[in-house]
């Protein structure tokens, strides 16, 4: 599982960079429809990820060894599916729109989390 978490990160984590270059090279107009779909995959994938943590760990999630990186994940999480909402059923102004695009890239800062999940692998 832990695998397929990382994997999803790090893909993430290009497929944001990339997004992020398209945005600024287009502004002003809307993200193709691959480019959408991704990201409602990705915010889809970590949503189930935390709600399979939760219940597989419980309240150990909020209180455990990791408890932390659950915190640092579920807040991204939770930022993630705000910017769909937003994103998917209101039209606000370009620049509200272009700073949630910035916020997109500290999804990034995922990959720190890898480096725990390396250091296991030694």
């Amino acid at each position: 599982f832990e695998t397929i978490c990382s994997t999803f990160i790090l893909v993430n984590a290009v497929f944001a960079i990339f997004a992020a270059n398209y945005d600024i090279q287009h502004l002003g107009q809307e993200q193709p429809f691959f480019m959408a779909s991704m990201e409602v995959i990705f915010v889809s994938w970590y949503t189930l990820e935390i709600l399979l943590k939760l219940k597989v760990h419980g309240f150990y999630f909020f209180v455990g060894k990791l408890w932390r990186w659950n915190l640092f994940d579920s807040f991204l999480v939770a930022l993630a599916l705000y910017d769909q909402i937003i994103t998917s059923f209101a039209h606000m102004d370009a620049t509200f729109m272009r700073t949630m695009r910035i916020l997109k890239v500290a999804k990034i800062s995922r990959t720190v989390r890898l480096v725990r999940f390396f250091r296991e692998l030694r």
